[in-house]
């Protein structure tokens, strides 16, 4: 493509077509993926990788989506060699974070991690459990997990974002994942309702998006559901707001977690008939892509892990749901 050339039109006129210039430049330096790598195939294919935006991922309460919110925030550390991943972890402590970010990584029961005395004798684990600690470690240069003791503000993550935009080189990329969207709160502001806060909120993620160029990742809760239904983007809390600002929204929802043996989308271990949770991920709003649907994860909660199904056996869970 020949640059136009600019300099006899008026400033009117140069400005639209250096700002075409400038797209075409922006979208010959990136990759296959518009994004970064999510570290799931099919979530990349989904929204073209992880790339400057807000994302929700929404869900009752104990299904997984902080699993799947921490999971995705180490694969992202992990997978690209020009990201940091800063984690506010607003609902647990970094005790509790820790331990599940290593029981990830080594594939050991999370109790392992936080109770080694409970698994004396057991070498093999309590080996996987110290070379995670050493792991976790390892990767300084790429993530950094706070809890709510350093702040809940979002005066407070943009503060964090500013002071480590000024350490990192220059073309990292700093990824925000935080875990939940509904414990944040604005200093020294008062709102008329909680709904006008989190208008604000979700006005300022979203300034903080296009001000530093971050991806930002938060948990949402949902309102109390009737029943055993599978969530729509209504049930999120205040949600208007929260909706309209979001590039992203993934509905997750867990059948096992919430109807036990009863479910009918599970996964079993192969010889055993017990009913383990399979989590389901409908990208309910994409702004980034042209998928829409349901995408399907193996989980085991005691490791705090999720595995990508394949799109053949994402077809017998979305039977199981039509049916």
């Amino acid at each position: 493509m020949t640059e136009t050339a600019t300099t006899h039109l008026p400033d009117y006129q140069r400005e639209w077509i250096d700002t075409v210039d400038d797209v075409y430049k922006y979208t010959n330096n990136t990759g296959e993926l518009g994004g970064l790598d999510f570290g799931f195939d099919q979530l990349n294919e989904a929204f073209n990788g992880l790339a400057p935006a807000v994302y929700h991922i929404a869900g009752p309460s104990n299904v997984g989506k902080s699993a799947f919110c921490l999971q995705l925030a180490h694969q992202v550390a992990d997978t690209n060699n020009n990201a940091y991943v800063l984690y506010f972890a607003l609902d647990d402590r970094a005790h509790d974070m820790i331990p599940r970010i290593i029981s990830m990584d080594q594939r050991v029961p999370i109790s392992c991690i936080k109770y080694p005395k409970k698994y004396e004798g057991q070498d093999k684990l309590l080996a996987r459990r110290l070379e995670g600690f050493r792991r976790t470690k390892q990767i300084a240069d790429k993530f950094k997990l706070r809890d709510l003791n350093w702040g809940d503000t979002i005066e407070y993550i943009e503060s964090t974002i500013q002071e480590h935009k000024m350490l990192l080189p220059r073309e990292t990329t700093l990824c925000i994942f935080i875990d939940n969207f509904f414990d944040l709160k604005a200093r020294d502001r008062s709102f008329s309702s909680e709904n006008d806060r989190y208008a604000f909120i979700s006005t300022e993620l979203d300034r903080i998006v296009s001000t530093y160029e971050c991806p930002v990742v938060c948990t949402a809760e949902l309102r109390k559901l009737n029943g055993n239904r599978r969530p729509i983007m209504d049930d999120i809390r205040e949600t208007i707001k929260i909706v309209y600002k979001a590039k992203a929204i993934m509905l997750v929802y867990n059948e096992v977690g919430i109807r036990g043996q009863a479910a009918d989308v599970y996964w079993c271990n192969q010889g055993s008939t017990f009913k383990n949770p399979i989590l389901e991920v409908k990208v309910a709003k994409n702004k980034l892509g042209e998928f829409k649907g349901r995408l399907f994860y193996e989980f085991w909660p005691e490791q705090s892990y999720l595995s990508e199904v394949p799109k053949q056996g994402a077809q017998i869970y979305n039977q199981r749901i039509s049916a």
